[in-house]
């Protein structure tokens, strides 16, 4: 159960990070619309999205995890 909580919160960051730094050379392509592109696209549309997917999964285990302890 760790292992695949272990290889989902890794596969997760290192695909959010991957998607943040393409995300910001889209966000420099368009520099005419204002400099807080840069930054904005990253972190509204992968890292928000990526901390929430992060909290949902962690639930889901860690609620395993201490219906499993309490049954014991």
């Amino acid at each position: 159960m760790t292992r695949t909580y272990r290889f989902l919160s890794i596969f997760l960051w290192s695909f959010a990070i991957a998607l943040g730094v393409i995300l910001y050379s889209v966000g420099s392509a368009h520099n005419e619309l204002g400099a807080e592109r840069r930054w904005t696209y990253p972190f509204f549309f992968c890292f928000v999205p990526a901390f929430c997917l992060q909290r949902v999964i962690s639930y889901f285990f860690l609620k395993k995890e201490k219906t499993e302890k309490n049954e014991l």
